[in-house]
This record gives C-alpha cells, sequence and structure tokens, in this order.
C-alpha cells in the first residue's frame, strides 16, 4: 500500500526554525507552493516569468485591486513597508516589472517617514497598528493598507490594518487616476 504524506506549513515558523526557513520552505514541490516562497517560485517572479510562477496572493491582489482602477504603474514610485519574502520583496519585483520605482522599507528604517511621504502609492504591511500617519501621506497618494494586526476595542478583539485609518481616510487620493 503506497502512503503520501502531506505537510502543511503555516508562517510564521516557530522561532527556533527561523535559521532553516528558506531550506523548510525550498522542501515544498514548486506545484504546491501556492503562496510562491519557494526558491523556484521566488526566481520565476524576480526574472518575469510570473506565467509559471505562484505569485504569492498579497502581492497579487494589491496589483489587482490597481489593475481594477485601472491605474498605470509606469514612472508611479511606488513605497512598501515591508520586506518580506511573502509580501515585500515579491511585490517590489512585480511592480518593477509595470516600470514602477519602487522603494522597499522595514521598520528599522530610520527615515520611513520621509521615504513614505514622496510616495505616489504606498503599501503598508509593517505589522504595527495605526503606524502610517495622516501627516505622512502625499496629497492624492494611493494607499493600500495590507497590514494585520489585532487589537482590543471595547473588549473585543479587532483585525485592523497598519494606517491610522480614520485619520488617513481623507487624505488619500482615489485610486481612478
Amino acid at each position: 500500500m503506497l502512503f503520501q504524506a502531506y505537510l502543511y506549513l503555516q508562517q510564521p515558523l516557530p522561532e527556533k526554525l527561523w535559521p532553516s526557513t528558506v531550506n523548510i520552505l525550498n522542501k515544498i514541490k514548486t506545484c504546491k507552493d501556492v503562496e510562491g516562497v519557494s526558491d523556484e517560485n521566488m526566481a520565476e517572479i524576480f526574472f518575469g516569468n510570473t506565467k509559471d510562477a505562484n505569485i504569492p496572493c498579497t502581492p497579487a491582489a494589491c496589483l489587482h485591486i490597481l489593475e481594477a482602477y485601472n491605474v498605470d504603474l509606469t514612472g508611479k514610485h511606488c513605497v512598501i513597508a515591508n520586506k518580506s519574502r511573502i509580501v515585500g520583496l515579491p511585490l517590489s519585483k512585480l511592480l518593477l516589472h509595470q516600470n514602477a520605482t519602487v522603494t522597499v522599507c522595514n521598520v528599522h528604517q530610520t527615515d520611513i517617514q520621509e521615504v513614505i511621504s514622496t510616495a505616489d502609492i504606498v503599501f503598508a504591511a509593517i505589522g504595527i497598528h495605526d503606524f502610517l500617519k495622516s501627516e505622512w501621506i502625499k496629497d492624492d497618494a494611493i494607499v493600500i493598507d495590507i497590514g494585520m494586526n489585532v487589537v482590543i476595542h471595547e473588549g473585543n478583539k479587532k483585525l485592523v490594518g497598519d494606517i491610522a485609518f480614520e485619520e488617513v481616510k481623507g487624505d488619500c487620493g482615489s485610486a481612478k487616476g
């Protein structure tokens, strides 16, 4: 009798496995790598062969949002506040393939506010609730909040993003141009 083993991998991995993360990710068969995090899928994305790659869902969703609003990325300055293998890195390459100018930031960057304030399009996924403030956003910039944070609000857990939404929502441009 033939048995087939199934491996389910949920990130983030336990801290003790962090040094081996890439090796573990590369054990996933490319055809089953739905998040596109293996070296083989990452290489396809980096070299622009997106037909053969599994594109991570969050970067793909960001591009679908922009496409739905007919946003031409050519020449736009896009700032990604995330450097992860599942969001920031693939998103940066996908945007570059569409002729955007891309800056990738992380939480340790000392001038992150200054960099974000120059962006035409901001992708926030830094993992800190209310991190991105209104004064950081250039007039008519497009802001896509892909951060996920759990906060306690009136005694209940609530899923929120990285942007101080109530503060920022009136300052951003519509995605229609």
